[in-house]
């Protein structure tokens, strides 16, 4: 212990503040708080609030209680004319009341990571056994029974898509935060230092005197100043709980993410099913009309020309359903691929992101990353399909359109008419049999026909919703292939290409130099010389070739 000799005027002034300290401090605190005017603290609220050390955060919050800032917020407001002293004093309040907020905020956080550490087991193991049970479970079988017929398939493989979307949002928002969270541990450091070096300013200037005074400002001043020392804590005891919990936090998300993969993987699994099987029955039931409309046809060939020529109509829209439908399978196919490929690339961006984040400069690394940036598709590729997937578009739409008109007119009766008005001479010279036998085979074709348009129609309809899908995966991936070759370029151009030059290189060179300094290449380019110079114009082709 070391001890400080004081001057007699110095020791007596100590220790008549020491008196002052334990004797008429307390009794003025005892009687209400009031201190004597002219003291140290007078004008403010208790000492012991601006002496007090940073300690328990709920502690202060009590102390500072919301409740009572907003009642003198209220008090405040209700003033019919404010003067420049209350106006700056309720500001002073409202930015207390924000800071007192942030502080509950806070704790509330804290609260949370509390229990996601106390929880953390339970849950990993909860993920745990439904990852098991996911495996135990395999594809969903298909459905069964009136839900096998088209329209059930189609409602079904909406419903299975529309649940792989979700998950694969799911997904991504999860690789974004976990993304982020593998950053927290470095930026908690420098966040804490910044707080605690924030604190340390509150708390010096609470200890000092320039908050003095009685006047309605400088109390809001100190309960801002209060309140900042509050928030300030809380932050800090979040960031420490945040520290603690990180680990927890990241094994559970790595946990869910492997769920939603394997989610995300039984669900393509489903959907490749149910398309396989609704693929399958399209081009049945098209193959089926498209066989019936070209046996109708051959039933009539020794009929009236009116009933051959519709008659080829119906095969020709029997072809044309039984063509649509292997486009469909096939465009299905492809939109799967895409959709599969976006998803790979994804991941492979994501991963060479992290490994430049480790790995940093390196000429290794570099090497891979080059690899990657040769290998990725050529964006003008891409742009040349989508516009080619926008055009069938466009192509199916037009056909929609002309295949609703037909379908009108044949349902109105119109067209039925127009083919009686256009074939009266025919028709006059039939007896009453013959006309009502040609008028039941017609409207039997002509119902065919309205048949193979609404199946042409409802298949245009999915063929157009599957290209634009099958667009989107294809904008999707241009997309992604734009930012890839953006990340890879920006971080190559900072890695070596090359092995930085020693001896060995040297020695490499200058064996170079030899080799074709040797006979060897000296004959061979002195003949290649003569050559040139009997035969300048050969010669002067062969370089330009």
């Amino acid at each position: 212990m070391t001890w400080q000799i004081y001057p007699a005027p110095r020791l007596l002034a100590v220790v008549l503040v020491q008196v002052w300290l334990l004797l008429v401090l307390p009794a003025a605190l005892a009687e209400g708080g009031n201190v004597p005017a002219g003291s140290p603290g007078a004008g403010r609220e208790p000492a012991k609030e601006a002496s007090d050390a940073p300690g328990d955060v709920q502690e202060e919050m009590s102390q500072l209680s919301i409740d009572k800032i907003k009642s003198h917020i209220a008090e405040l407001e209700a003033i019919s004319a404010p003067d420049p002293a209350t106006k700056v004093a309720l500001e002073l309040y409202q930015n207390t009341l924000a800071q007192l907020l942030a502080a509950e905020r806070a704790q509330t956080v804290v609260a949370g990571y509390r229990k996601l550490i106390a929880e953390a087991g339970s849950q990993k193991a909860q993920i745990k056994a439904r990852l098991e049970q996911l495996k135990a479970q395999g594809v969903e079988p298909l459905p069964a029974g009136e839900a096998l017929d088209l329209k059930g398939l189609e409602h079904q493989l909406d419903q299975a898509q529309s649940e792989r979307r979700l998950l694969q949002e799911k997904l991504s928002e999860l690789q974004t935060a976990m993304t982020t969270e593998k950053r927290r541990p470095d930026e908690i450091i420098k966040e804490l230092a910044q707080a605690k070096l924030k604190l340390d300013e509150v708390e010096a200037q609470l200890l000092s005197k320039i908050f003095e005074g009685d006047d309605i400002v400088a109390r809001a001043r100190y309960l801002l100043q209060q309140a900042t020392r509050a928030a300030i804590k809380a932050q800090i005891s979040r960031l420490e709980m945040e520290r603690l919990s990180h680990n927890p936090r990241l094994e559970l998300m790595k946990l869910r993410e492997q769920l939603l993969q394997a989610q995300l993987a039984q669900a393509t699994a489903r959907i490749k099913r149910l398309q396989e099987a609704l693929n399958t029955k399209r081009v049945s039931a098209a193959a089926a009309a498209a066989r019936q409309a070209v046996e109708v046809k051959q039933g009539s060939s020794s009929k009236l020309p009116l009933i051959q020529a519709e008659a080829e109509k119906n095969a020709q829209l029997g072809r044309q359903l039984r063509k649509m439908a292997a486009e469909l399978a096939r465009t299905t196919r492809e939109k799967e691929l895409e959709a599969s490929q976006v998803l790979l690339l994804g991941r492979n961006m994501e991963r060479s992101r992290q490994q430049m984040d480790i790995a940093g400069m390196d000429q290794s690394l570099g090497e891979v990353l080059r690899t990657q940036r040769k290998e990725l598709p050529s964006l003008k590729l891409l742009k040349k399909q989508a516009a080619k997937t926008r055009g069938k578009s466009a192509d199916v739409r037009l056909q929609q359109f002309l295949i609703e008109n037909r379908l009108q007119a044949l349902l109105n009766g119109e067209y039925r008419n127009h083919l009686l008005e256009v074939h009266e001479e025919a028709l006059q010279g039939m007896d009453l049999w013959q006309r009502s036998q040609l008028q039941q085979e017609l409207g039997k074709l002509l119902q065919d026909r309205i048949r193979l348009l609404q199946q042409l129609r409802d298949l245009a309809g999915r063929y157009e919703k599957v290209l634009g899908d099958l667009e989107l995966e294809q904008q999707q991936m241009l997309s992604k292939v734009e930012q890839y070759a953006d990340l890879l370029d920006r971080n190559l151009f900072w890695m070596p290409s090359a092995p930085t030059v020693n001896r060995d290189i040297l020695k490499d060179a200058f064996k170079g130099l030899t080799t074709l300094a040797s006979p060897k290449w000296m004959r061979a380019l002195e003949g290649f010389s003569k050559g040139f110079l009997q035969h300048p114009l050969r010669g002067g082709l062969l370089y330009l070739t």
